[in-house]
């Protein structure tokens, strides 16, 4: 059984290669995958992460994502009310037992302005641009017959497939724009939209065949809301559409201040796919962020209920030696110390 869904998922990728990208519970520990016009908006002067995901471990051999990004805001004299945002990601992908791999590393560059004089509406546009490397093992493609009559009515009997190209490569660009606002020093919004894939690339691991890349679009918004003095609610949603791929998430985290310490726990939804409890916390610049998905869709049956799991662990510097604005964009990434 193992073997004939490796078959499945290794035939669907390689045959039309416009399956979902990789997708984090936790899309904020790498927010420029999510929209490049992050970029510089972390509110510190460096925002750092790493993440690692581990899902469908129930099924078989787990698919593994691991990630990692930089990021910087520049702001010299001449930007006025503006900044410039500088930032770097990379991440390692691996299909079950590896047949599968992905690897790609992306730099972004953003600029942010405000505008109007009490400083609360800022906006960004950003790009990316990277290389992405693609990998296969064709050893790991041979499948039993049942594999076969379920793909295209093969005939039955033991089958591989001649790959001529087992490491294709390709550019990748992406752009987006966020806003920022501050409504009558209270709720904090961000609102954004990504396009990924703008050059839809051409990838294929056969010879003369043109299969590329749809765009992808997604869509977020989070806000920030006191309720107390050591309280804030940051609910969130993200909605992400590759071909005919949907992903939405939507859920809250509440983070509770205390001194030095900042407890963080959350509620977050796969819509019909996972329902995602998530626990951590920040002190002194330094959040760790664990996550599970619980399985609900239609493979629970299979999954017994178990998605993945997912750590981050974010490290953000300099925060509170640059001169600061009355309001300061992304502190909802920041996770910075509530006031006691």
């Amino acid at each position: 059984m193992r073997k004939l869904l490796y078959a499945l998922i290794i035939l669907i990728s390689v045959g039309a290669v416009r399956a979902q990208d990789i997708h984090f519970s936790q899309f904020w520990a790498n927010p420029l995958l999510l929209n490049p016009a992050f970029s510089g908006n972390s509110g510190c002067s460096l925002f750092a992460g790493l993440d690692y995901r581990s899902q469908d471990g129930s099924i078989g051999v787990p698919y593994v994502t691991e990630s990692a990004v930089i990021d910087g805001r520049l702001r010299p004299g001449f930007t006025g009310y503006g900044w410039f945002g500088l930032g770097a990601t990379f991440y390692a992908d691996k299909a079950g037992d590896g047949a599968l791999k992905t690897t790609h590393a992306m730099g972004y560059f953003a600029y942010t302005m405000g505008f109007n004089k009490r400083e609360t509406v800022f906006a960004t546009i950003g790009v990316g641009v990277g290389r992405v490397w693609k990998s296969l093992n064709p050893d790991a493609l041979t499948s039993p017959s049942q594999a076969a009559n379920l793909i295209n009515n093969l005939p039955p009997g033991p089958f591989t497939i001649d790959i001529t190209n087992s490491s294709p490569s390709y550019t990748d660009f992406n752009a987006g724009v966020l806003v920022n606002f501050l409504v009558n020093r209270g709720p904090r919004f961000i609102v954004g939209a990504s396009l990924q894939h703008i050059n839809t690339p051409a990838v294929s691991f056969f010879s003369g065949n043109n299969n590329r890349l749809d765009w992808k679009m997604v869509f977020h918004a989070q806000a920030e809301y006191t309720l107390e003095d050591k309280f804030v609610l940051r609910p969130g949603i993200m909605a992400a559409a590759m071909a005919s791929t949907k992903e939405i998430i939507a859920g809250s985290n509440l983070l509770y201040g205390l001194y030095d310490v900042q407890l963080i726990g959350g509620l977050w939804v796969r819509v019909a796919g996972d329902i995602i409890p998530m626990a951590g916390l920040e002190y002194k610049g330094l959040t760790f962020i664990a996550s599970y998905d619980a399985n609900i869709s239609p493979l629970h049956k299979a999954t017994h209920l178990a998605g993945g799991y997912e750590f981050s662990l974010i490290k953000t510097f300099n925060c509170g030696t640059e001169k600061r604005r009355r309001f300061e964009p992304c502190r909802n990434l920041e996770f910075s110390k509530l006031n006691p």
